[in-house]
């Protein structure tokens, strides 16, 4: 469910409309997924953590051939999300 919301918003972000790079995107999401847990960061199916998961793959996506930083506001989006797990255990 997770990976079909995520696909939906990052096609509407990307203005993809056809289903061609469906299978690339949601083998993107996937390894997004594992790269985010690989840093502590555990994704959920809330809405906010959709949202952040589709910003980082969208980012990922426009950048994959270059090596570009996280923008600030998804770096500081990860480490509210790690401080949260850390204080609240959620």
């Amino acid at each position: 469910m997770l990976v079909e919301n995520v696909l939906a918003i990052v096609k509407q972000d990307l203005m993809i409309k056809s289903t061609l790079r469906d299978a690339y995107l949601q083998q993107l999401i996937i390894a997004c997924c594992k790269d985010l847990r690989g840093r502590g960061v555990y994704i959920d199916d809330s809405a906010e953590d959709t949202l952040l998961l589709a910003d980082y793959v969208t980012h990922r996506y426009r950048h994959r051939t270059e090596d570009a930083p996280l923008p600030q506001h998804i770096q500081l989006r990860l480490n509210n999300k790690k401080c949260r797990r850390r204080i609240y255990g959620t």
